[in-house]
């Protein structure tokens, strides 16, 4: 519960802080910027060395990929049925591909699971941070420059790929943990990694506003429809399909059912996708998620 409350709260005072005038209007991207250049890169350092796979772990492992995909075909639908600019796109592609598998997946999956199924959860995020850091770092530095009417090729995209911080960090720290242990620097990542989650949270409820958002909302709804409805009964279709029983399938199911991912959104923002939709999406996904996910778990009790 204290989980739960501590996301509110960093929202409210975010929400609040900004309608106070106690900080300036674009005080979120200074907020933005320690979130990017150093809580990311400090994410990836502590947890893609912990990667562990097994045949077990298939389905919680193939889960952010369903979801990815699955966003994928249901925005190119929904751009077909009401026309969307490419900032619009790329934040409900990565607003409803990329689940918050990790600050809100742990809590919520402990609550209903126990402190052991984090095992599961674990599989879950990591691959959700893999995605972030390729496809969805893709997806949003593409809108970024389709928005500033520059080249969306492959060479400037790689470009800018590369020396994104956290992609960058990826890239080194993977093969470099294969061949050496380095556990050494976590107690002082450890005290960076903290930091990601309350200031991301912070910034989207600085950036939290309900004037003139009619036309955002619209989005917003479309995106919790797949986010809280598609993409866990997508992932629920895969376990059926798998024989996957018990725990396991039905953390999958939660974590696939998981609100909008703060830090992607955070990204978007960043670089002016769209800010507002960005913001709205996050903590509109976080209370549809705590109404929904229980209902998720009465449903599976019934199935596995």
């Amino acid at each position: 519960m204290a989980n739960f409350i501590f996301i509110f709260f960093c929202l409210g005072a975010g929400f609040i802080a900004a309608r106070s005038g106690a900080l300036p209007r674009d005080s979120f991207k200074a907020v933005n910027a320690w979130v990017v250049y150093f809580g990311l890169p400090a994410l990836a350092i502590r947890y893609i060395p912990t990667i562990s796979w097994s045949l077990e772990m298939l389905v919680p492992a193939l889960t952010p990929v369903v979801a990815w995909c699955g966003a994928w075909v249901f925005v190119q639908i929904y751009g077909k049925l009401r026309p969307i600019g490419p900032d619009t796109r790329a934040v409900m592609l990565v607003g409803c591909g990329l689940g918050n598998t990790g600050f809100f997946g742990y809590p919520i999956v402990i609550a209903f699971f126990g402190t052991d199924a984090l095992s599961t959860a674990l599989v879950s995020d990591i691959v959700t941070v893999t995605l972030f850091c390729t496809l969805g770092i893709a997806t949003v530095l593409k809108a970024a420059n389709q928005s500033a009417g520059g080249h969306t090729g492959f060479g400037a995209l790689a470009k800018k790929m590369f020396t994104f911080p956290v992609f960058t960090t990826s890239l080194i720290v993977l093969p470099l943990s294969l061949v050496l242990d380095i556990s050494a620097i976590n107690p002082f990542v450890d005290l960076i990694v903290p930091t990601v989650a309350p200031l991301a949270l912070f910034s989207i409820g600085l950036q939290f506003d309900f004037k003139d958002s009619g036309e955002s909302m619209g989005h917003v709804m479309a995106g919790m429809l797949y986010r809280l409805i598609i993409s866990p009964a997508l992932v629920l279709l895969l376990a059926l399909a798998l024989g996957a029983r018990g725990d396991t399938a039905m953390i999958s199911v939660f974590e696939a059912g998981t609100p909008t991912h703060v830090v992607v959104c955070v990204t978007a923002s960043q670089f002016n996708l769209n800010p507002r939709l960005c913001a709205l999406m996050v903590a509109l996904t976080i209370v549809g998620a705590l109404i929904v996910l229980p209902g998720w778990y009465y449903v599976m009790q019934f199935i596995f």
